[in-house]
């Protein structure tokens, strides 16, 4: 983006240049976040792109990406290394929206949890727009199951996502090409990371499905998924009229209760609608 003479005061050209500098952009965006009401922190990304927001009132964060629109139809966003980068988030908006409802609305589930997966550090992270595309990579050519089980697609998703993060990965646009621009060693290493975890959850499904051992079952997704996941302290058991599914109920048993007595064991009915 080029500036023009009368830009060259206000500190956000690149240095000896009339070119407009993302990085520097962001952090004149971060100077002016402190003035909001309910402001708390506000930082770098850590992929440069973007300013990560923190409010008082609000437990999880924003990120705000600077972009321009262009007359080429195209917007341009911070890089992560000072300059621009063409996209276009109305294909992506409209892509993810279109696999997720082919799928009854269950797949945004799973990509907050592969996300949370990511977040917890287990190795080298990925990038969150490179892991969706990978997903919705899967799901697009895969087809909608009637049977959706949030723990038995995710163990599948890890097992799919060892072998993806080994190849390239083309932008769904079409705009910036290949998005995995890890070297061949760090590849690796996620995909070792990842196989590990599929591996853990194949043991938790075992458990689970073949050993009915819950608590093993649990203990083992802990393993996966940190120690933020529930303890073994209740089972939930849904009942369900095979040519009713529309009805469904839940009994809860809680394991640090001292006893059920008769008619003590009753808390709720809950109807959906």
């Amino acid at each position: 983006i080029n500036g023009n003479d009368s830009d060259s005061g206000n500190g956000l050209m690149t240095d000896n240049t009339n070119y407009l500098n993302s990085t520097k952009v962001i952090n004149r965006f971060i100077t002016k976040l402190s003035d909001l009401q309910d402001y708390s922190k506000a930082e770098m990304h850590k992929n440069h792109e973007a300013a990560t927001l923190q409010l008082k009132s609000y437990t999880w964060n924003f990120d705000i990406v600077p972009c321009f629109y262009t007359d080429t139809n195209f917007y341009l966003i911070p890089d992560g290394s000072g300059n621009w980068k063409r996209t276009d988030p109305r294909i992506d908006n409209e892509r993810i929206t279109d696999i997720n409802q082919k799928h009854n609305g269950k797949l945004l589930e799973l990509v907050r949890l592969a996300k949370y997966w990511n977040n917890r550090k287990v190795t080298i992270r990925i990038g969150s727009y490179l892991l969706e595309c990978m997903i919705l990579q899967k799901y697009e050519s895969k087809e909608a199951s009637e049977k959706w089980w949030i723990d038995l697609e995710f163990r599948d998703l890890l097992k799919y996502l060892s072998s993806a993060i080994l190849s390239d990965v083309d932008d769904p646009k079409g705009i910036q090409g290949n998005l995995n621009s890890f070297c061949w060693d760090d590849r690796c290493k996620i995909s070792d990371a990842l196989t590990n975890a599929y591996n853990k959850a194949v043991e938790a499904s075992s458990k689970e499905l073949n050993d009915k051992d819950q608590k093993g079952a649990i203990m083992k997704w802990r393993e996966v998924l940190g120690n933020d996941f529930p303890e073994y302290k209740f089972t939930l058991v849904y009942l369900q009229l095979e040519d009713d599914p529309d009805y469904e109920l839940e009994l809860t048993y809680n394991y640090d209760h001292e006893a059920y007595d008769l008619g003590d064991g009753y808390g709720h009915i809950a109807v959906g609608v």
